[in-house]
């Protein structure tokens, strides 16, 4: 979770590369930690990845953001907003 709250602050300042450094270490633990399970496991990994995309996308780093988007529809088809990142990151 702290990782993930500074991921939430550090974007809000602007500071892209923190953002995606913590995004990635908390994706990182909620993969590889056997604690983590279920629900809550599927939540974090989709926050982190959510971050990662925001992240990308204010870099304009497209290919990455496609990565991060295709990922989020991998574990839910029907999310709205992935899908909308996924086709602006197609369209650039």
């Amino acid at each position: 979770e702290v990782y993930l709250l500074n991921a939430t602050l550090a974007f809000a300042e602007r500071r892209l590369t923190d953002t995606v450094l913590s995004c990635q270490v908390a994706l990182q633990l909620a993969t590889t930690d056997p604690r983590w399970g279920g629900e809550r496991k599927k939540q974090f990994v989709r926050n982190a990845r959510t971050g990662l995309a925001a992240a990308f996308e204010a870099r304009r780093d497209w290919p990455a953001v496609r990565e991060q988007a295709t990922a989020l529809l991998a574990d839910d088809p029907k999310s709205g907003p992935a899908r909308v990142k996924l086709g602006t990151a197609l369209f650039q």
